[in-house]
């Protein structure tokens, strides 16, 4: 995981959207942005994944996002049960990169093994 603390500057670069996590951008969680009921289905192919990516957050999801647009959220992105599927699906979608205030670990393990790079902002809290 990478950490800037003057995000803009990098985001100012991308040529792409920044989409943001609808409702409650932190905690985002890893059964929201892979529903459960998907997990152990076999022979789900790249574009059902993609299809079933954020449906627990916004059904209309894959429907607004682009290839290369930015994922960007609050804190604890990535949070909740191990399923590489969370990380996959994004990719599925043709996002790159996500941007948020913190990652859970396992998340960022399996961002790891994938080419989903996660960065995370540093911004202070009073």
């Amino acid at each position: 995981m990478f950490s800037v603390s003057n995000w803009s500057v990098l985001l100012a670069r991308l040529t792409c959207s920044l989409i943001t996590a609808t409702g409650d951008n932190d905690n985002i969680n890893t059964d929201g942005i892979y529903p459960g009921r998907y997990t152990y289905q076999d022979g789900m192919t790249t574009e059902q994944m993609a299809e079933v990516c954020m449906e627990n957050y916004d059904t209309n999801f894959h429907n607004i996002i682009r290839p290369k647009d930015v994922l960007v959220a609050g804190y604890t992105f990535g949070a909740g049960s191990s399923r590489e599927q969370a990380a996959t699906s994004i990719l599925a979608n043709k996002i790159p990169l996500v941007v948020a205030g913190s990652f859970s670990s396992i998340f960022s393990r399996n961002s790891k093994q994938s080419p989903l790079v996660p960065i995370c902002y540093l911004t202070w809290r009073h």
